[in-house]
């Protein structure tokens, strides 16, 4: 009888092994080609929905997209040709004034519900971005790390010279290659392209926080 038990404990316990973490959120399909990279292995998705664990990359093609959701209710669009690597407590662990980080290569939009105890940062090679509440976009090339933000209110710091801007809702800056805080300026009409929600492109005046309702 013994036995029976344990063998039917290895069983249920065998899965959470296998990914070594719980969920931390979960990858629904929006365009294709998006892979997952874990342990260093490399996968194609083709699911609809995906459970991402600690420490996952996703890679975006030319066409591809991902909405993540995550178990603080957090939601991310990664745009096509981007890279996400991913921290983030399951939901085991949301008690614990948990830090949800994002490691980013391209283009993401994050929608993040307003709460003090999460803490929230999108961090590329150049700049870190800090939130407790917004609507926002970061896209991440070579020469330059942009923030736009459509609702609420996005820190964006320099990891060069360690400074600091503000970013309000209706308005845009840059850390360029040297690390410099560029000026803050109205948010371009084409901020959303790639990471729409509905696939449908706004207008500058919606784009700029005008007209946007969610």
């Amino acid at each position: 009888m013994k036995i029976k038990w344990f063998v039917l404990i290895m069983a249920l316990a065998l899965p959470s092994l296998a990914f070594g973490l719980e969920r931390v959120a979960v990858g629904h399909l929006i365009g294709k080609p998006v892979s997952l990279v874990r342990d260093g292995k490399i996968k194609d998705l083709r699911d609809k929905e995906t459970d991402l664990i600690e420490g996952d990359r996703i890679e975006t093609g030319p066409e591809g997209k991902l909405k993540l959701v995550f178990e603080t209710g957090d939601v991310v669009y990664l745009g096509p040709d981007s890279t996400l690597e991913v921290s983030a407590p399951p939901k085991a662990k949301l008690s614990l004034n948990p830090l949800i980080q994002l490691k980013l290569t391209g283009k993401l939009r994050a929608l993040v519900a307003k709460r003090s105890d999460t803490t929230f940062r999108v961090r590329t090679v150049r700049a870190v971005v800090g939130v407790k509440g917004t609507d926002f976009v970061v896209e991440d090339v070579v020469e330059q790390t942009k923030v736009s933000t459509l609702k609420g209110l996005v820190s964006l710091g320099s990891l060069k010279n360690q400074q600091e801007i503000d970013v309000p809702a209706g308005k845009s800056s840059t850390v360029d290659v040297m690390g410099a805080i560029m000026p803050l300026s109205e948010i371009a009409g084409d901020v959303l392209q790639g990471v729409e929600i509905s696939g449908k492109k706004l207008s500058v005046e919606e784009a700029a926080g005008q007209k946007v309702t969610f």
